[in-house]
C-alpha cells in the first residue's frame, strides 16, 4: 500500500492506545487498512485477532469488501450493537430486541389514554403547555405532538449517557414551573417504557450495550479471540459506547486504534458526544494522537475556507490540513429572487463543469421541494432522479447527514437561507439540551460542523443556492472573510 508520510506514521506506530484524527478526504479508510496490514504482516497478528467497529450495517459491508479486496484477507467487522450482542452470546444471555418505534408507541399511548384518564397527570399536561396553547384546541394539539417529541428525545439522551429514570426524577424535583411538569410527564413515560420492556423481556439497543458492558467481567479471556480493536467514525460515539470500549480493552488487555474527525460530529441529537476524544482521554490518559494532514478530495483554497469556518468553536481540535489541488474560486454563491431560477442555475453549472456528477444537498429532507415541482421530477429511487429539462443527466439528492463520507465532482447546496428551516437551522433546541451538552461555545455550533461536512463533499466546486433577500448568515460570513476565494452569480 502506498501511504503518504502521515498515513504511514499513523498506520505503523506501536502505541497501545492511539487516536487518528482524519479530516475530510484525508484517507481514513485507506489508513485503517494500512494499520490492519501492519498489525498482521509486521506485528505477526492473526487477522482473526483483529476487530473493526463501524457505524452502520452499510459501512460494515463496505469496509469488509475493501479489506478483502485491498489486503486479500478478512477481519471481523461489526457495529457497536453487533459487538454487544456477540458479548452477550458469550455469556449465554437471553434477550429480545424491541422494535425501534416501541418508545414512540408507549409515549403516544400515554398521551391518548393514560394521561387523559388521570386527573393529576392531566393537570401536569395542562401546566406543561405555554399560555398560548392552554386555551386553544388547535395550538394544544400542536403542543401535544411537540411534547411527545421532547419526551422521546429526553429519554433517548438519558439512555445514551447511561442515565436511568431516577435522573429524570431528580430533574423533576429540582425545577419549577413548566419545566417541572414536563420532567414529571417524562418520568412517568420513562417508568412505563422500562416496565413494558421488562414485562415482555425486551431490550432496546442502548440496553444491549449497557448489558454487554456489565457482562464483560463474566467472560473468560481464553474464549475471547481479539487482541486489537479499531473503531471507525469514533466521533459518532456515545458515552455508553465509550464505556463499553473501555471495559473491553481493560478486561481483555487489548490495544485499540480509533479514527475520526471531531469536526464531523453531527449526531448530537441522538446522544453522540461532540467531545468524545476528550472523554476517551479520561479513561486512557496516555493515548497517543496522530493527524492525517493531506486531503485528496478538496482544493487547498476550499480547505482554507472550511477549516477556518469550523474551527472557530473552541471545542474543535486544532489541526492543519493541506492539499496538492488548487482552485481559484472553489465556492460559488448563486443568488436568486425567484425559486424557479434553479433551472438557470443548473444550466450554468453544467456549462461551467460539463460531464460531472452533480450532488444536491439539503439541510432537510424536503429542501428539494422548495425548487422542483413534483411533475417535473422523476425519481429513480430515494436518492437519484431526472429532471424534465435535463433528462439525460442523473442527479443525486441527499441530506447533509446522509452525505457524510461521500463525495461528488460538483455539489449544489440548496436552501442556504436565513430562516427557521434554512441553513443554519434556527429551530430553538429543547430546553433540556444544555443539561446534557452544556452551553454552546459559539452560536450554531453543531450547525457549523454540519455546514463544514457540506462544504467538504466536493472534489471540485461547491455552489450555494441562497435568496438575495434572505441570504444565510453562514453565506454572509464566508463572503465577508474570504471575498477573494468566492465567486458570486445573480439570477433574476
Amino acid at each position: 500500500m502506498n501511504l503518504d508520510p502521515f498515513q504511514q506514521e499513523a498506520a505503523e506506530q506501536k502505541n497501545r492506545y492511539s487516536v487518528i484524527i482524519a479530516g475530510a478526504g484525508t484517507g481514513k479508510t485507506f489508513t485503517l487498512l494500512g494499520r490492519i496490514q501492519y498489525l498482521v504482516k509486521e506485528c505477526g497478528m492473526d487477522p482473526k485477532e483483529i476487530m473493526v467497529i463501524s457505524y452502520t450495517n452499510e459501512t460494515v459491508k463496505e469496509f469488509s469488501f475493501k479489506c478483502q479486496k485491498v489486503l486479500g484477507f478478512s477481519v471481523s467487522v461489526m457495529t457497536f450493537h453487533k459487538l454487544a450482542m456477540y458479548l452477550l452470546e458469550l455469556t449465554h444471555s437471553f434477550y429480545q430486541i424491541c422494535d425501534s418505534n416501541f418508545l414512540a408507541y408507549i409515549v403516544n399511548e400515554f398521551m391518548e389514554v393514560i394521561c387523559m384518564q388521570n386527573k393529576n397527570l392531566q393537570k401536569s399536561f395542562f401546566y406543561s403547555m405555554p399560555m398560548s396553547c392552554r386555551f386553544s384546541l388547535k395550538n394544544r394539539k400542536k403542543w401535544k405532538g411537540d411534547l411527545a417529541k421532547q419526551i422521546i428525545n429526553l429519554i433517548v439522551l438519558c439512555k445514551s449517557k447511561g442515565y436511568d429514570e431516577e435522573f429524570v426524577q431528580k430533574l423533576f424535583q429540582k425545577y419549577r414551573g413548566r419545566k417541572k411538569h414536563i420532567f414529571l410527564i417524562t418520568y412517568v413515560n420513562f417508568l412505563l417504557y422500562e416496565s413494558e420492556k421488562e414485562s415482555q423481556n425486551y431490550f432496546d439497543f442502548d440496553d444491549i450495550v449497557v448489558k454487554a458492558k456489565l457482562s464483560i467481567s463474566q467472560i473468560k479471556k481464553s474464549i475471547f479471540p481479539f487482541r486489537h480493536i479499531l473503531v471507525d467514525e469514533f466521533q459518532d460515539s456515545s458515552v455508553i459506547r465509550i464505556e463499553l470500549l473501555h471495559q473491553l480493552v481493560i478486561h481483555f488487555d487489548m490495544d485499540f486504534t480509533v479514527v475520526g474527525d471531531d469536526c464531523q460530529s453531527i449526531y448530537r441529537f441522538s446522544g453522540t458526544e461532540s467531545n468524545c476524544f476528550k472523554l476517551l482521554e479520561h479513561y486512557f490518559p496516555n493515548v497517543s494522537y496522530y493527524f492525517l494532514k493531506y486531503t485528496y478530495r478538496n482544493s487547498q483554497e476550499l480547505v482554507q475556507v472550511a477549516d477556518r469556518f469550523v474551527q472557530k468553536s473552541s471545542v474543535q481540535i486544532k489541526k492543519e490540513v493541506l492539499s496538492f489541488k488548487h482552485l481559484s474560486c472553489p465556492i460559488e454563491i448563486l443568488y436568486y429572487r425567484k425559486k424557479n431560477s434553479i433551472y438557470q442555475m443548473i444550466s450554468y453549472v453544467i456549462k461551467q463543469i460539463p460531464n460531472s456528477s452533480i450532488l444536491f444537498l439539503g439541510r432537510n429532507s424536503f429542501d428539494w421541494k422548495y425548487y422542483f415541482q413534483e411533475e417535473r421530477i422523476q425519481w429513480i429511487d430515494q436518492k437519484h432522479f431526472y429532471l424534465k429539462e435535463f433528462d439525460k443527466i442523473q442527479f443525486t439528492f441527499l441530506t447533509v447527514h446522509q452525505s457524510k463520507g461521500l463525495e461528488a465532482d460538483v455539489v449544489i447546496l440548496l436552501h442556504v437561507e436565513n430562516s427557521i428551516y434554512g441553513f443554519p437551522n434556527q429551530m430553538k433546541p429543547y430546553f433540556f439540551h444544555d443539561i446534557f451538552f452544556g452551553k454552546e461555545q459559539i452560536k450554531f455550533e453543531e450547525e457549523r460542523r454540519l455546514f463544514y461536512v457540506a462544504l467538504t463533499r466536493t472534489k471540485g466546486k461547491i455552489f450555494l443556492v441562497t435568496p438575495i433577500e434572505a441570504s444565510s448568515i453562514f453565506v454572509n460570513e464566508l463572503v465577508r472573510e474570504h471575498r477573494k476565494l468566492i465567486k458570486r452569480k445573480y439570477f433574476f
